[in-house]
């Protein structure tokens, strides 16, 4: 097949797809019922709303890296001072004292361990209370259409006749849910089950960005291969911090005199740009293939986000199924 005729059959199916999402998006729902669509059309509402929060929490932490880079100045004239140069000098002879200093002076200009698992940290405990948020403003307005697409002038049942009682039978069902959930997926996937609550998400995406852009920034070193060793347990997203210092120590062995802060400084602020992007980068789409890898905070957040939403369709499939309290 040559060049044409596969830019031809590419085409053809483009606008077959395109036919068929139309049709699905503007005709499916005409033959569904109306509680079918009210439940759709607020499960949807629900699904935008806490996709959006990944994407509103994450820009926090982009401030936390810029920064970082507006101070990568005075942590290059540091490094290159003379106390820099001696403790360089001796660490690559006896110790490791070169690494230490840096992670010193990193600390003091860039940002500590605990800065950065603090902002982590912070990030997914605000984005659990903004899924809560979510479904708080998801609940009345759903049981505001359910009332009145079942039961415009009749009986309504006892857990639809107040906002109160809907969200009270609501919650009762989420909360057994998510148990018989979370058991599901600890025998399918073990530790995943994290992706429900977030617990250990800092140590988690912080160790999976720093295997991933050491590799990137051509670092070695065993305490940044580790897979989830002992090493690593101990580091936590300290470890971040090993892979920037590493990286900085390698360009500054072999760097000549000329200019030595402003390189220093560049290799910097290059090393925050990919640890920024191996935490939180979202790969663009072309052709429907993704280029890049997604960051390991996004995708956590966004295994958080698919996990609430499956147990919200659940919820108020069950509920509306069993009708609340009898």
């Amino acid at each position: 097949m040559n060049l044409r005729n596969l830019f031809v059959k590419t085409v053809q199916f483009s606008v077959i797809g395109f036919a068929i999402l139309t049709f699905a998006e503007v005709f499916y729902p005409m033959f569904l019922t109306p509680q079918t669509r009210a439940v759709r059309k607020n499960l949807s509402v629900a699904d935008s709303n806490s996709e959006f929060g990944i994407y509103h929490r994450l820009s926090s932490l982009k401030d936390f890296f810029a920064k970082g880079r507006e101070n990568a100045k005075g942590f290059a004239a540091e490094t290159v001072a003379w106390k820099g140069k001696v403790a360089t000098v001796k660490g690559f002879v006896l110790d490791d004292s070169h690494k230490d200093f840096l992670a010193q002076v990193f600390a003091r200009h860039i940002f500590s361990p605990d800065q950065l698992r603090a902002v982590i940290e912070g990030i997914c405990r605000a984005y659990e209370d903004d899924l809560i948020v979510v479904e708080n403003e998801m609940l009345p307005k759903l049981r505001f259409d359910l009332t009145f697409v079942e039961y415009p002038s009749g009986q309504i049942p006892s857990y639809l006749r107040s906002n109160e009682a809907f969200s009270k039978e609501y919650r009762k069902v989420a909360d057994r849910l998510t148990e018989q959930m979370q058991w599901n997926m600890e025998v399918i996937y073990g530790r995943e089950v994290m992706v429900l609550t977030g617990t250990g998400v800092s140590y988690r995406v912080t160790l999976l960005a720093a295997k991933g852009v050491a590799s990137e920034m051509g670092v070695e070193g065993g305490l940044l291969l580790v897979n989830s060793s002992s090493a690593a347990e101990r580091l936590g997203v300290g470890i971040i911090v090993a892979v920037i210092v590493d990286y900085v120590l390698d360009v500054l062995f072999k760097m000549d005199s000329h200019d030595p802060e402003a390189k220093i400084a560049t290799a910097l602020v290059k090393s925050l740009d990919m640890m920024e992007a191996a935490l939180i980068r979202d790969p663009d789409l072309r052709w429907y293939v993704n280029l890049d890898k997604k960051g390991s905070l996004r995708e956590e957040m966004e295994k958080l986000h698919k996990a609430r939403s499956r147990l919200r369709r659940e919820a108020v499939a069950s509920l509306l199924k069993e009708g609340g309290e009898k």
